[in-house]
């Protein structure tokens, strides 16, 4: 269930797309609002509906220091961050 690689969005516009929204979402130089330490903008590596998958992909491509947070249509800044570090 990957994607391809992203250009560099915000993560308003990752949230607002059809292709990511409710999924987990690995991005690759995420860079959080210093005032609210919510992901700001990053580069999709790569999506999925299940976590364990994502991880998975992500550890087999060595994109072991991606963020990875869920991606939720209610809210922008609403994610959940997983360390991806093994």
């Amino acid at each position: 269930m990957g994607t391809g690689v992203s250009a560099r969005m915000s993560w308003n516009e990752i949230c607002a797309h059809k292709q990511y929204r409710g999924r987990w979402v690995a991005l690759d130089g995420c860079r959080y609002d210093d005032s609210t330490q919510q992901p700001a903008e990053g580069t999709v590596v790569d999506a999925d509906d299940d976590l364990a998958e994502l991880c998975s992909r992500m550890k087999k491509a060595n994109h072991h220091f991606c963020t990875i947070l869920f991606c939720d249509s209610a809210s922008a800044f609403v994610g959940r961050r997983v360390a991806t570090r093994h």
